[in-house]
């Protein structure tokens, strides 16, 4: 059903469930302007000095169920286990920041990201 605000609501077990959908852009004015901030530029320069000669993938994001945080640590271990030749030129670091909207959600996917991570270093 249509709620009033453009809310859709579906009838589930006697409650009405709220359904939401929540596009994501990149704002190109935007990251440019972030990328030429001093910490931004400084901080590039510390985590390729650490990675000499390797890609750096670097991500942000909430660690929620639905943020997908999970699903992109399993894309990169596919990556490195369907091309193995990445394996010395690629480094993934991912920050994971846990707002506390979620508790529960929060509590299972950073410990699911664990095993993943530990998963991956172990494997590669």
């Amino acid at each position: 059903e249509s709620l009033v605000g453009g809310l859709i609501g579906l009838k589930f077990r006697g409650r009405t469930v709220l359904v939401t959908m929540h596009n994501v852009s990149v704002e190109p004015s935007l990251v440019d302007a972030a990328l030429t901030l001093p910490s931004v530029t400084t901080g590039s320069a510390a985590l390729h000095r650490k990675h000499p000669d390797r890609v750096v993938i670097v991500g942000v994001d909430i660690a929620q169920g639905l943020s997908g945080i999970t699903l992109k640590l399993l894309a990169f271990e596919k990556l490195l286990t369907d091309y193995p030749v990445w394996k010395t030129k690629v480094v993934l670091v991912q920050k994971a920041l846990v707002p506390r909207s979620r508790p529960h959600d929060e509590v299972n996917t950073v410990r699911e990201l664990r095993f993943l991570v530990h998963r991956i270093v172990r494997n590669f």
